[in-house]
């Protein structure tokens, strides 16, 4: 419900497919 909690989960999992 909050974007900026939703945009940060999803730039984490972004950073862990990266690596």
């Amino acid at each position: 419900k909050d974007p900026a909690k939703a945009l940060r989960m999803t730039t984490r999992q972004t950073l862990i497919d990266i690596w």
